[in-house]
């Protein structure tokens, strides 16, 4: 009864974590033959981990409770799955061997990112809100360049306005779609990062 109640518990209450904290966008899904670590939504199942925790120790009591065999598959089971982070872990996306090396990059992109911007900027940078969050405020966007719907001309009107992207040619069609309503100032920096001034232009 008490690890039927603790894994009734951890089912609830995890359920009502994913509610509480989850995006509700499961776009990249949990597959064994792609590594996840860099999901975007796992972030969200942190506070999932004491509760899982509790159900995987009831659940390995259970089995050292079955005799030789029981305590057999409670060993597999946490070797393949300590095996399976792991290796997750080193070699993802965002994992240690790749990421390790990059790190005095990021920090030479971030200190100059800080560098270029005044404190009270507002910096439109997609998935490199990372290099300048908390020092500056970030606006963040999925792909290539921020979505049409983002004004920048108004956002340029109200403050400091940049726009942090990762190519050239991103820049450029940044500088077409606004041709006209925002002048962009650029700036090439460490790791070929792009930082735009953004200047909004007079109305027609």
């Amino acid at each position: 009864h008490v690890t039927r109640s603790l894994l009734v518990s951890a089912f609830v209450g995890g359920a009502v974590l994913i509610l509480l904290y989850g995006n509700y966008r499961f776009v990249e899904y949990p597959v064994s033959r792609i590594p996840t670590l860099g999901s975007s939504y796992l972030r969200y199942w942190l506070p999932l981990i004491p509760l899982f925790s509790i159900g995987v120790g009831a659940l390995v009591q259970e089995l050292r409770a079955r005799g030789w065999l029981g305590r057999g598959l409670a060993w597999t089971f946490g070797v393949a799955l300590l095996a399976l982070n792991l290796t997750h872990v080193a070699t993802a996306d965002i994992g240690v061997l790749r990421t390790f090396p990059r790190f005095s990059e990021w920090q030479a992109q971030s200190r100059w990112v800080v560098e270029q911007t005044p404190p009270q900027a507002v910096i439109v940078a997609g998935s490199n809100d990372k290099l300048v969050f908390p020092r500056r405020q970030a606006i963040g966007f999925d792909g290539g360049i921020p979505p049409a719907s983002l004004d920048l001309a108004q956002l340029a009107r109200t403050v400091p306005a940049y726009v942090l992207l990762g190519s050239t040619a991103h820049a450029e069609q940044l500088q077409q779609r606004y041709a006209g309503s925002v002048a962009f100032e650029l700036a090439e920096g460490p790791g070929g990062l792009i930082l735009l001034r953004c200047v909004a232009q007079p109305a027609a």
